[in-house]
């Protein structure tokens, strides 16, 4: 009888035991995967997450323009081993791919720019290459205390620069005028071969014959800087430094997809608004031009991209190591959809402005 009973009370309380582990783990909070980090190591990168390591992976051929639910179901997954992503050996030269990362329900997309394939297009040195943070609904750190260094430039210009009349705003059509003239020779596409310190400490007619020569390849950051030490002399344009960033900070071991822009004041609308030299556009919505900021507060179906040239003369070095002139199309630019071409893959141009930095310019 007392065996019995002893029985019967182990029993019971076994069950109220258990009863109490499953109210704890429904209760009890689950926090969302996030990505801490990301290296790269002898082949391969090491995933860091902020839960167990495992989960799944695909590496592709190229950058897809799009990525969707229906394309990652068709994936051909690899699981990974203890965080690791084996890399192709070797990686290749002659283009970016995509790694697309599976954790549960979330997901986030690697972009590699093999170090061969940064030699071979840009001359350019960096052991390992770059892993770039692209597409992604995983969550990421968005806290950041980072403030941008102040522009300092050298000597203001004094050019004689005339207004464009077709563009409703003074302040745009004289812009447009501005970016006329420093795209009236090609330049270099490229990452910078001298440091931007050093580029900034220039005259501008100096800096000009630099990138024009080839002598001082520029992207987007250089070019701009081009075009904000231009606009100091010029009476009725007045313009600031945006940086806009696809994440800020930059997680370890990641780059972020980061875009150098403008802004120029239109006494019209009593407000500043975007203006891209290294892409000749701005963008309107309701056929208003819009600021840097409100890139990310309307949806890209309300936005448009006005192209304010109809094409940019560039060098770039195409996949043989020939440097090549290429026109640059600005109606080729997408909001949304990723696009690659011979100088390398951006991604839809609202995904630049998630996170947006103002600099101060010095003279």
């Amino acid at each position: 009888m007392l065996r019995g009973m002893k029985k019967s009370t182990c029993f019971a309380v076994y069950l109220v035991a258990t009863a109490l582990v499953v109210i704890i783990a429904l209760a009890w909070p689950s926090f969302p995967t996030r990505l801490i980090s990301v290296h790269f190591a002898d082949g391969r990168l090491e995933v860091n997450l902020n839960s167990d390591a495992e989960f799944s992976y695909a590496i592709l051929a190229d950058v897809p323009s799009s990525i969707d639910a229906t394309a990652l179901e068709s994936l051909s997954l690899k699981p990974s081993k203890e965080g690791s992503i084996v890399l192709p050996a070797p990686e290749p030269a002659n283009r970016e791919y995509s790694i697309i990362v599976i954790k549960g329900k979330d997901w986030f997309e690697l972009v590699r720019q093999p170090e061969a394939w940064l030699r071979a297009k840009f001359r350019f040195e960096q052991r390992g290459g770059y892993t770039v943070l692209g597409r992604r609904t995983i969550n990421i750190d968005t806290e950041s205390t980072y403030s941008p260094r102040p522009l300092v430039l050298s000597h203001t210009p004094r050019l004689q620069i005339g207004q464009v009349d077709s563009f409703p705003y003074p302040a745009i059509g004289i812009a447009v005028a501005l970016l006329e003239f420093l795209w009236e020779k090609p330049v270099m596409q490229g990452p910078t071969t001298l440091s931007y310190r050093e580029f900034v400490k220039q005259p501008l007619t100096e800096k000009l014959r630099a990138v024009q020569e080839g002598r001082f390849s520029v992207q987007c950051a250089g070019f701009r800087e081009l075009f904000v030490h231009a606009s100091t002399g010029i009476k009725g344009l007045k313009v600031r430094p945006v940086d806009a960033y696809g994440s800020d900070p930059q997680l370890p071991g990641l780059t972020s997809y980061s875009h150098a822009a403008t802004e120029i004041w239109v006494e019209q609308l009593n407000k500043w608004v975007l203006f891209d030299p290294w892409n000749g556009i701005f963008v309107e919505r309701d056929g208003i031009p819009v600021s840097a900021n409100e890139m990310s507060t309307y949806g890209a179906d309300q936005l448009s991209i006005v192209p304010v040239m109809e094409s940019i003369p560039r060098f770039h070095v195409d996949a043989h190591g020939q440097t090549q002139k290429v026109d640059y199309d600005p109606n080729s630019l997408s909001l949304t959809s990723f696009t690659c071409v011979d100088a390398g893959c951006q991604p839809g141009y609202q995904l630049y402005f998630k996170i947006i930095r103002l600099r101060d310019v010095h003279l």
